[in-house]
């Protein structure tokens, strides 16, 4: 378990945070991994998704898998 303390900053017109490098390593996320982010009783929540393949057919559609701590 990794802790950190992180600023929101300015981004387009959004707020943003930088995750450190060390959450990042610890929770084995990388560049262009889907998170899911949501709140809970004033609580922000982020969890990484892993995302099938694309499968092509008739009736097919992708669905994220929780995976990881949340």
């Amino acid at each position: 378990m990794q802790f950190a303390t992180v600023k929101l900053k300015k981004w387009g017109n959004s707020l943003a945070i930088r995750i450190p490098s060390r959450v990042l390593k610890d929770m084995d996320l990388a560049l262009d991994d889907h998170l899911v982010l949501w709140s809970l009783d004033g609580e922000m929540h982020l969890v990484r998704m892993e995302m099938p393949t694309p499968t092509f057919g008739p009736g097919s559609k992708p669905r994220p898998k929780r995976i990881g701590r949340g």
